[in-house]
């Protein structure tokens, strides 16, 4: 099972980058919550438990390996992922080549896969 943790939903990934998910068999998509700039860290740490919690029944139920890709908000992020990777767990972000076009005052964005990279401690 690919758990995709991000605010880019899988279906709007290139062939590539879902290519190289599926190799860890079905991806399973969990919207990234919005998080207050606000929110001390404590609020940060009991959001970080329900998503651990319903990240951890997920994988519970996959017959395959596993891998949760992990991406958004930095310091939301570095508390779920160290906890996950202390429990044994494999992290990995998309890592993607930023392809801008500027047209007049717009800037367009294109983000381009390369690879998934693990998280380590």
């Amino acid at each position: 099972m690919f758990i995709n943790f991000s605010n880019h939903p899988s279906a709007n990934w290139e062939a590539k980058q879902l290519e190289a998910a599926s190799v860890y068999g079905t991806v399973v998509d969990i919207p990234f919550p919005a998080i207050p700039p606000e929110a001390d860290n404590e609020a940060l740490r009991l959001l970080s438990d329900t998503y651990y919690q319903h990240i951890e029944k997920l994988l519970h139920t996959a017959k395959e390996s596993s891998v949760i890709h992990l991406t958004g908000e930095p310091t939301f992020s570095f508390i779920l992922v160290k906890r996950l990777l202390q429990n044994g767990y494999k992290v990995v972000a998309s890592t993607s080549y930023r392809q801008t076009i500027e047209i007049g005052n717009q800037k367009t964005s294109v983000f381009h896969f390369i690879q998934f990279r693990a998280y380590q401690l």
